[in-house]
């Protein structure tokens, strides 16, 4: 096949599929918004994913790390868990533990 054939079957298949898309025009746009929703939705998730299994990975000593959560208790009975602490507890924990190391950077 030479090159200027496969220029014109190239151009002759683009012009064909713009002109099926603009005949249902309606139907061409709920597949391309539906196509871009979910492509969209595909890469949200997979970025929660990596951001939630990837905390405190950038320490050297990653492996010795252990995260605290705390659980807020609410009036009506439920409980919500933070990961967060306040800031009196790491002194608290450094006092009753003697598993707790000082990290000197």
């Amino acid at each position: 096949m030479s090159f200027t054939l496969k220029l014109i079957m190239f151009r002759s298949y683009i012009l064909l599929g713009l002109r099926d898309l603009w005949k249902s025009k309606y139907f061409s746009l709920l597949n391309i918004l539906g196509l871009g929703i979910s492509i969209t939705t595909c890469l949200l998730v997979m970025m929660l994913i990596k951001d939630a299994s990837n905390f405190d990975r950038f320490h050297p000593e990653d492996h010795l790390l252990y995260r605290v959560v705390t659980n807020a208790q609410r009036k009506d009975g439920g409980s919500e868990g933070y990961a967060t602490s306040p800031y009196p507890m790491a002194s608290t924990i450094s006092a009753q533990s003697s598993l707790i190391q000082q990290w000197v950077p």
